[in-house]
Formats: structure tokens, sequence, C-alpha cells
């Protein structure tokens, strides 16, 4: 896993609604998060949760910007 909790990493600006990344869709809820940094709350194996949607959806690395010094999976 590329983040900690606590890390604010950016959503993506072109991802697509329905479409699977790794292990989780990216939905019409989870659409308004496009672009926004966000705070990761909870890390698992293999997703994410964030604060900002009350750790409701799973995200995983593929649904975040790249980081400058953060390896790439």
């Amino acid at each position: 896993m590329r983040y900690k909790k606590g890390d604010t990493p950016t959503v993506k600006s072109d991802l697509e609604i329905n479409k699977r990344y790794e292990v989780g869709y990216f939905n019409n809820s989870m659409y308004r998060f496009k672009g926004e940094k966000v705070t990761i709350s909870y890390v698992s194996h293999r997703f994410y949760r964030i604060e900002e949607d009350g750790g409701i959806w799973t995200w995983v690395d593929k649904m975040f910007e790249e980081v400058e010094g953060k390896d790439e999976l």
C-alpha cells in the first residue's frame, strides 16, 4: 500500500463511473471527490477508507494521483 493513515493524496480527475479499479469500483457517490485532496482514515492490505466520505467507499492506489517520493506499485 502506498499511503498510511493521515496521508492526503489527491483523487484522480480522470476516473470513470462504474469502472473497476483493482478491488473497488468508482461510483456516482465518489464522483464529487475527483481532483480533490482527501485524508486516508483507514488502511487495509487491499484498500483505503477516507475521512471525507465517512469511510463508506473502498479506495485503492490507482484512484489517487502519483506522488513524488512514493513508490509506484
